[in-house]
This record gives structure tokens, sequence and C-alpha cells, in this order.
């Protein structure tokens, strides 16, 4: 057997590096917009600028679980935060996304990520043991399948003239 030696470019090793971070990122995101999403926290800050207590209280939840997400969301970009007055803001046309009851919100797709990493273990036991998983075990709830509906529904991008977010401006 012949065995070749492949020189490894680090530029691309760095590259890939931060792809796989990126992935990692966007999961991490994804669960933190679910938690956005369920808890009304999108909701409350879409009212206006707030200090993590001031949303903790608009939304009726507990201040220090409101930090630590504000801590994420403002990392990410998705909520800014102004270091003067301490507070946060959710950009309007950020908000356009992650609020409302219809097809422009789309921070309930979150859901189908945190409703199928709950099976992750199961789907490894499968690979080591085989017999597979059960659709059952990955059926979507009722709650998970209608955020899904709402959030797909609509053949419009947001940003478009013809998507509901776009008509608010």
């Amino acid at each position: 057997m012949t065995t070749t030696t492949e020189t490894i470019d680090e530029t691309r090793v760095q590259e890939f590096a931060g792809e796989i971070f990126g992935i990692y990122t966007g999961a991490m995101l994804s669960a933190m917009i679910d938690i956005g999403h369920r808890t009304g926290l999108f909701e409350a800050a879409a009212e206006g600028p707030a200090s993590s207590a001031e949303l903790a209280q608009r939304a009726g939840l507990h201040e220090r679980y409101v930090r630590e997400w504000l801590g994420s969301m403002a990392s990410s970009g998705i909520i800014s935060y102004d270091a003067p007055s301490r507070t946060y803001r959710l950009p309007a046309e950020h908000a356009a996304c992650l609020t409302g009851s219809g097809s422009a919100n789309l921070a309930p797709l979150g859901q189908l990520n945190t409703h199928l990493v709950k099976h992750v273990a199961e789907v490894v036991r499968a690979f080591h043991e085989g017999g597979g998983v059960s659709y059952e075990v990955f059926r979507p709830t009722p709650w998970t399948l209608s955020a899904a509906a709402r959030s797909t529904r609509s053949s419009s991008t947001p940003g478009s003239p013809s998507h509901p977010a776009y008509e608010k401006r």
C-alpha cells in the first residue's frame, strides 16, 4: 500500500476552523433565538430601548437570565447595546424578522433545531448498534409544526416590497 503525504496549507486550516466555529456559533444562537421567542423577549425588546432589568420587567422574567441572554444577542449583533446609557435595543429591521404572529417572524424556526438536537444521543446509539431511531421520536409537536408553518407561509423574502414586514415600514 502506498501512502501519500499531503502538505497542509495553514491558511486553509484556519479558514476551515473559522467556518466550523461559525457553524457552532450559529447553532448556539439558534437556541438563544428560540429562548427569546418562547419567553417573549423579542416582543418586549421591540417596545423600545431598555436595560436588562427593564426588559426583564416587561417580559415578566428574572433579570439575571435576561442579562445573560442579552449578552449573547448583543455580541451576535441581533440586539444593539448602548454602553453610555446601558440599554439594549432591537433594531426595527431585526424586529420585523423576530416578532409578530405572521409569516415574517422567523424566530419560531429556532424550535426545529432545539427539537431535533434532543435526539442526537439516540442517533449516535443507532450508529453504533443499528436499529435506527423511530420516526415518532422526531415527530414535531403541534407547537413546532404551527410555528414552522407560520414562518414559511409567505413566499416572499423579508425586505422585499411584498413581504408583510416591509409594509409596516
